[in-house]
């Protein structure tokens, strides 16, 4: 009988049995290998043709987007250079390293090819970045200055990172998010493909003090197999929604060796600090742990390429947890498998737990093996945060055979390219990428079962939108300005009037005049620029509003070099960014005549 006096002066009591020892007071049975709906699911690749056919884009093979600045942010790029050597020097030119590239991963290099095959024309801007927390926390704030610095617009990273779905996010996450809100770039992060290794439940029964494992079908066991691989490590976590007075739990794994189930290890937890009693180490490794979780790190069972179960023992009044959830998540090298199937909800990374207007995360979907309809992908991560906000906010093709090789890739990585493209071209009158996202995104594109969060919170952006302009403008209505006068005061000519317009969270953006001189040539009326002076005038203007219903606003505009025989002007209007050169034309009514006094 251990005994261990925690933080709060309770006693909490911890019974271990002997390492290895047979466990005859139950006769667990391992769960067998059951995919989980996988004819619901897609697996089978798109061409990178396919994949844009997917998303209801038919003109061209290539996207016509010239000028777009993409970022990524990657693990590695290796076979990056070889690569870009057989480029024309033109496109090679586009395509710029920001960091050293030393790591063997190519899983960057990989998203590369896929963006620069959707986006031949954009420029790239390359970013390796170590997976260690430390060195990505420091290096983070550097990357997303350089990009803000670069002039970029778009941000493709697939560097995931998970943790509790019921604990909310941890801080040094909130602030690589917070990093995009400064620097108004805008990120669309991979959901991550960990559906396999996630499965979040309802606890409905307890047997014999052991919670019980709700399968995807609600079959009932007392355990779950994991699958290692012989040569590389995984952990595990287990995940619940905590209560202040909850009693300790323990999770047990055990491996059928001779015949016999024999117990390796035992993790438990009150709540504050995890002992971890390990086959053989005396006494136990001691750490502090939040509220809800278990994390098991580096797992060695004594058969490392054979299977081992999972238990989940309260050490008293289990019924306690009865109504509540709970997610058990494999990270790393293994995979495991409930009876009855596993779910894959709350898989998603950890980036998805906190709203943010210039973040948005990519899901993937691919085909269906029977019938060839587009599915959410069977590794698309998925699930709704402690807010009730579904993850991934959208779905794109994520699994594609790839020339020359044919070689076979797939991630929610590979989607936001796709993502990306459709946006730029959708958003390109400046407005919020994710709001544009929410107003022209669809589930038409993808069959109608598996049902759920796994469908995304908006869909596929669509991609029919792009060349249809009437229906894209009605997409994003209202835009537009009313009730437009002005007065004179003094030298300025002072413009007021009501801008209506969608999509502009978190924007920071310039209302524009320009004014013309009103000339007759061959009887018509047209618009001449005034020589000797500025023609415009600007207002910046921010509310954090997503969209704005007749917000008013007030332009001044110089007109003291006005030349004394202009008399009848006209006033045109627009919104631009204030970093950029460019503007977006907003219509009036009729065209804003005037004359001066």
């Amino acid at each position: 009988m251990l005994i261990i006096n925690n933080a709060k002066g309770r006693l909490m009591k911890l019974l271990f049995v002997r390492f290895y020892a047979l466990v005859a007071a139950l006769l667990f049975t391992l769960a067998l290998p059951v995919d989980s709906h996988s004819e619901e699911l897609g697996k089978i690749p798109f061409s990178v043709e396919e994949g844009l056919n997917a998303i209801g884009y038919t003109e061209k093979s290539a996207l016509p987007i010239d000028g777009l600045k993409v970022a990524i942010i990657d693990a590695g790029f290796q076979g990056y250079e070889e690569w870009a050597a057989q480029l024309p020097e033109a496109q090679k030119n586009k395509i710029r390293p920001r960091t050293e590239f030393k790591t063997e991963s190519d899983h960057g290099f990989q998203v590369l090819r896929i963006a620069h095959k959707l986006m031949p024309k954009a420029r790239f801007f390359l970013y390796e970045i170590p997976l260690e927390s430390k060195i990505f926390n420091k290096a983070m704030p550097l990357i997303v200055k350089d990009i803000s610095n670069m002039g970029v617009e778009f941000v493709n990273m697939s560097l995931g990172r998970y943790s509790s779905p019921y604990n909310g996010v941890s801080a040094s996450t909130k602030d690589i998010l917070q990093l995009f809100d400064k620097y108004k770039v805008f990120a669309l992060i991979a959901a991550g493909n960990q559906r396999d290794n996630y499965h979040t439940w309802t606890i409905n029964e307890i047997e014999k003090g052991y919670i019980k494992i709700a399968g995807a079908d609600a079959t009932n066991s007392y355990s779950a197999t994991i699958h290692p691989s012989a040569s590389k490590t995984h952990s595990l976590n287990l995940y619940w929604k905590a209560e202040p007075a909850d009693p300790p739990v323990t999770v047990i794994l055990g491996q059928k060796i001779d015949g016999k189930t024999q117990i390796f290890h035992k993790s438990a937890t009150n709540g504050e600090i995890q002992l971890d009693y390990i086959a053989n180490n005396d006494p136990p490794k001691k750490r502090k742990t939040p509220p809800g979780q278990i994390t098991i790190r580096s797992v060695a069972p004594p058969l490392k390429d054979k299977p081992y179960v999972i238990w989940i023992q309260p050490s008293e009044q289990a019924e306690k947890f009865v109504g509540r959830e709970m997610t058990l998540a494999v990270q790393g090298s293994a995979r495991f498998k409930i009876v009855g199937g596993n779910d894959g909800n709350q898989s998603y990374t950890a980036y998805g737990m906190v709203e943010s207007p210039y973040v948005m995360i990519a899901g993937a979907f691919a085909r269906q093996a029977k019938g060839g309809k587009n599915a959410p992908a069977y590794y698309s991560s998925f699930g709704t945060t402690l807010d009730g906000n579904i993850i991934p906010h959208v779905i794109g093709p994520g699994t594609f055979i790839v020339p020359p090789d044919d070689e076979t890739i797939q991630g929610t990585s590979f989607a936001a390219p796709f993502i990306t493209a459709v946006l730029k071209i959708a958003s390109r009158e400046y407005y919020n990428p994710k709001n544009v996202a929410e107003r022209i995104s669809t589930h038409a594109y993808l069959t109608s079962n598996p049902q759920g969060p796994q469908r995304s919170r908006y869909g596929v952006p669509d991609g029919r939108l792009i060349f249809d302009k009437k229906a894209l403008s009605a997409k994003l209505a209202p835009n537009k300005i009313e009730d437009v006068s002005h007065r004179i005061e003094g030298s300025d000519i002072v413009f007021s009037g009501k801008i209506s317009r969608c999509c502009m969270e978190a924007i920071e953006a310039q209302i524009v005049v320009a004014v013309s001189q009103v000339v007759t040539k061959n009887g018509q009326k047209t618009a001449q620029a005034i020589k000797g002076m500025a023609s415009t005038a600007e207002q910046i203007f921010t509310t954090g509003a997503k969209d704005y219903d007749k917000f008013p606003f007030e332009l001044r505009f110089n007109a003291s070099k006005m030349p004394a025989d202009v008399k009848e002007l006209v006033a045109h209007f627009a919104v631009k960014n204030p970093r950029g050169s460019w503007a977006a034309m907003i219509p009036t009514e009729k065209p804003y005549v005037f004359t001066l006094p």
